[in-house]
C-alpha cells in the first residue's frame, strides 16, 4: 500500500508535495506509524500547518454561521407578533378527562379562573381554547350580509380562537373599538364576537363594525347558521404560517374570537 502513493491528482493533475504529505499521513495512520519514525522535520512541519490551516478554516466556518443565526434569532424575536407573551405563563387543561359536560365545564372553568386571579402575584387569569398562532376553520365558516367570499366560495374561513373575559389584557392585545367580552356573554345569551382590524376594514371599510352581524354556520351538518354580534375590535396577530396558508387557498383569513362560555370545549389553555 505505501508504494502504491498516486502521483497524479484530481483531474490529471501533477500531485503536489501536499498531495503526498496527506497520502503518506493518512497510511501512517492506518499502519499506526509514528509520524516522529518516518517523517522528515519539513514534512512534519508541512503537515502541521496543514492541519492548523484546516482547523482555522473550520472554525472561522463555524464562527460565520453562529453569526448568522444570532442575527436571524434577532430578528425573529424582533417581530411584532400583535400580542406580548412576557410574563405570561400557559397551562393544558384537559376538562372532559374529568367527566365535565359542556355545562358543567363552563361553570368549572370559571371557578378555575376565579381562583387564579386570587392567587397572590397573578396580575389577570384567562383562558383559551389554543395559544395564539395560525387557527383553524373546526368550528365553522362565516357568511357576512353584503360581503361575498373570494373564489365563488360560500363562507369566509376565519381564524377561530375561544376566549374568557380578560383575554386581550393577558396578552397585551390592544382593543381598537368596542368592548371585551364580559360575564355575561355565556350560554343563553346573545351570541357575540370579536374580530380582527382586518376583517373590519375589509367588510365595513371607513365604517364602525361594532353592532354589526356575522352569520356563523355550524360545522355541524343540518344546523343552522347562528348570528352573531360584534361587540369589540381588536389588533389582528402576525400569523406569517396562517398568511400562507391563505394564500395558497386563495381565501381571505381573518381573526375571530367568541366566548369560551357560549361555546365552551374540552380543551383549554389557562
Amino acid at each position: 500500500l505505501a508504494q502504491n502513493i498516486p502521483r497524479s491528482g484530481a483531474h490529471g493533475r501533477s500531485a503536489t508535495a501536499e498531495d503526498e504529505d496527506t497520502w503518506r499521513a493518512v497510511l501512517m495512520l492506518v499502519e499506526g506509524t509514528s509520524f516522529d519514525q518516518n517523517v522528515a522535520p519539513a514534512d512534519k512541519l508541512r503537515l502541521r500547518n496543514a492541519f492548523v490551516m484546516t482547523q482555522v478554516a473550520l472554525s472561522t466556518l463555524l464562527v460565520v454561521i453562529t453569526a448568522v443565526l444570532v442575527h436571524e434569532l434577532d430578528h425573529v424575536t424582533a417581530i411584532d407578533h400583535g400580542f406580548d407573551a412576557r410574563g405570561v405563563d400557559v397551562a393544558a387543561i384537559d376538562v372532559s378527562m374529568a367527566g365535565y359536560t359542556s355545562i358543567t365545564g363552563a361553570r368549572f372553568v370559571r371557578e378555575l379562573l376565579a381562583r387564579a386571579r386570587a392567587l397572590p402575584g397573578v396580575e389577570t387569569a384567562t383562558m383559551a381554547d389554543r395559544v395564539p398562532g395560525p387557527g383553524t376553520n373546526s368550528h365553522g365558516g362565516v357568511t357576512v350580509p353584503g360581503a361575498a367570499p373570494p373564489n365563488g366560495g360560500r363562507f369566509f374561513s376565519p381564524d377561530w380562537t375561544l376566549v374568557e373575559p380578560g383575554y386581550f389584557s393577558a396578552l397585551r392585545i390592544p382593543l381598537i373599538a368596542g368592548r371585551d367580552f364580559g360575564a355575561d356573554d355565556r350560554g343563553g345569551k346573545e351570541p357575540v364576537a370579536i374580530i380582527g382590524e382586518a376583517a373590519a376594514r375589509r367588510f365595513w371599510p371607513g365604517q364602525n363594525a361594532v353592532g354589526r352581524l356575522i352569520l356563523i354556520n355550524s360545522a355541524v351538518a343540518g344546523e343552522r347558521p347562528s348570528p352573531h354580534r360584534i361587540v369589540g375590535v381588536v389588533r389582528d396577530p402576525t400569523s406569517a404560517a396562517s398568511a400562507r396558508r391563505g394564500r395558497a387557498a386563495g381565501e381571505f383569513r381573518f381573526a375571530l374570537y367568541v366566548p369560551l362560555q357560549q361555546r365552551i370545549t374540552p380543551h383549554v389553555s389557562l
